[in-house]
């Protein structure tokens, strides 16, 4: 059936009721096409809704995750200048100790050449055994109670000196007060 020789003029009852079933046709379709457009618009929008959301969600749940990762990161910088610090304290508490064992090192060599110079001083036990003389001629005496008794010809040398024999210092005997400084 060919619309364009359509005369409305000549329009008989079949075919008039044709066109109303194929308008009728048509406008149901239109109406189903419109529906499903609309269905289809009305799904797309709730299902862009809950994509918002969910990204919003994720989004936020992220956010609080750089954060916790921000102040672990801080926590951390935090321990490692803590033991930065520490480190350096204790390099140098290290420092020192090598400082002083190189101080204890030398003095140690000092006194082993100080014993070493000893063993050229002859002494032994007096004969009464009460201490223990010093010297080839026994200018020094030290008792076992702690006394110490020097047997010089002339009190003026009895000196104390450092291990260089260096920056002596004269010993005051009770002779010497007795002498020069009587009262």
């Amino acid at each position: 059936m060919k619309f364009s020789n359509i005369n409305l003029q000549n329009l008989n009852y079949d075919n008039f009721s044709s066109l109303i079933v194929i308008v009728v046709l048509l406008s149901l379709f239109t109406l189903l096409l419109v529906y499903m457009i609309l269905n289809v618009n009305n799904k797309m929008n709730s299902f862009m809704k809950i994509y918002d959301q969910e990204q919003d969600k994720q989004e936020k749940d992220l956010d609080k995750t750089f954060k916790k990762i921000n102040e672990s990161n801080k926590n951390i910088k935090n321990l490692i200048n803590s033991k930065n610090t520490d480190l350096n304290i204790n390099d140098k508490i290290l420092n020192d100790l090598g400082s002083r064992i190189t101080e204890n090192e030398k003095k140690i060599e000092k006194d082993k050449n100080l014993i070493n110079n000893l063993h050229d001083i002859s002494f032994g036990r007096n004969l009464e055994n009460t201490g223990i003389n010093i010297g080839s001629n026994n200018q020094l005496t030290i008792g076992d109670d702690g006394s110490i008794i020097a047997n010089l010809d002339d009190e003026r040398n009895f000196k104390i000196c450092d291990e260089n024999g260096d920056n002596c210092s004269r010993v005051i005997t009770r002779k010497y007060i007795d002498e020069n400084l009587s009262i």
